[in-house]
């Protein structure tokens, strides 16, 4: 557990690094956030699923994972960023940029009351990070290239 932790907390030092390359590339940077969002989600859900055991602190530290994930999330999307090197960002993001944003507003607003409800036991995890990981499928659904997350797009 302690390595959890060490790894999420080397996530947001990583967080606070990301904004200088943002400008040469926010393919990498998005990339970098949603794989931070990815392995936090992936604790998260392994402590709702019952394959590994609940840890305040650690779904703590994931849930501030997702809620720093989100403030800036959207911001990596500009345009002339729709294509190049293993994006799985689809057009529909540039198409429906307002979709998008409102889309990308409502889980920032979900991470945050799912950060702000300090989960303390497994039962209080499951009501606060629902709403979160169905805002996650809908954007996957509706703004993902594709849903096949065993390679790169």
């Amino acid at each position: 557990m302690r390595r959890l932790l060490v790894g999420f907390a080397a996530a947001g030092i990583a967080f606070a690094a990301v904004g200088a390359s943002a400008a040469e590339d926010p393919i990498d940077v998005r990339q970098k956030i949603m794989t931070s969002v990815g392995r936090a989600g992936g604790l998260l859900f392994g402590m709702v699923q019952g394959k590994s055991e609940f840890d305040a602190r650690s779904a703590g530290l994931a849930l501030s994972t997702l809620q720093a994930a989100s403030a800036t999330f959207g911001d990596y999307f500009p345009a002339g960023s729709e294509s190049g090197e293993h994006t799985c960002a689809g057009a529909k993001i540039w198409e429906d940029r307002a979709g998008f944003d409102a889309v990308v507003g409502q889980f920032a607003e979900r991470s945050s009351a799912a950060f702000s409800a300090a989960p303390k036991d497994v039962e209080s995890l499951k009501v606060a990070i629902g709403p979160v990981f169905e805002m996650c499928g809908e954007c996957h659904k509706a703004y993902r290239q594709s849903e096949d997350y065993s390679t790169r797009c």
